[in-house]
């Protein structure tokens, strides 16, 4: 009897210890527990937006495309400007009233005048090619005679037609005038209308702004 009272003690020793033990673990565990679960524990939601908020922050948004800008434009190119006399071309040149540059007499000799005529179809010697001097100067040869187109200096000048390359009173600068060309000298003087020789209509240096403007025709 005696034994079982003390086996049953002692029993009851291990219980009460358990329980004591138990209730310690709690105390102490349970602190530190509380504190690892409120570190990772989330935090509470923030709240989900309704459609009216979201609408309203779209409308208050500035608009965040960029209008397409517009191309530069190209530059323009303009036409290269057509000279007033082709070099290389065969044209007939007539005043308004009809009249044509003629080599008079239809002579090939050497100062032969050169005159203002009625025009007519075919005329050899109211036909002039475009032969280039440089510069933008211009000699005007006579289809007829070979002979390019001079003027005479001094007070009375006068137009004639002779070899040519001899000298700087056959060069000529056309220039632009309306629909016409006007031919311009080295001195500055242009062609125009001079004396008379003979009954006809001379050719003769007159200021520029007198000079004669010539339409050029095809031969």
């Amino acid at each position: 009897m005696p034994r079982r009272r003390i086996w049953i003690a002692a029993l009851c020793a291990v219980a009460l210890m358990g329980f004591l033990g138990g209730g310690l673990v709690g105390v102490f565990g349970g602190d530190g527990d509380g504190k690892s679960a409120a570190a990772t524990s989330p935090g509470p939601s923030s709240p989900t937006p309704t459609r009216s908020q979201v609408v309203a922050a779209q409308v208050s948004s500035p608009p965040t495309t960029v209008p397409p800008t517009s191309a530069s434009p190209s530059a323009s190119k303009s036409p290269p400007a057509k000279p007033v006399l082709t070099v290389g071309a065969r044209y007939v040149l007539t005043l308004g009233d009809g009249r044509a540059m003629d080599v008079s007499g239809a002579s090939d000799r050497d100062r032969a005048a050169v005159i203002a005529y009625p025009a007519g179809a075919g005329k050899a010697n109211q036909q002039w090619m475009v032969r280039d001097a440089g510069g933008g100067f211009v000699r005007l040869e006579s289809v007829l005679s070979h002979k390019c187109l001079e003027v005479s200096g001094g007070r009375d000048s006068r137009a004639y037609q002779d070899d040519c390359g001899r000298a700087e009173n056959q060069l000529w600068k056309p220039q632009a005038s309306g629909s016409g060309v006007v031919l311009l000298a080295r001195n500055g003087s242009a062609l125009g209308l001079g004396d008379q020789i003979k009954g006809l209509q001379g050719l003769g240096l007159v200021p520029a702004g007198s000079g004669a403007v010539w339409q050029a025709g095809g031969a």
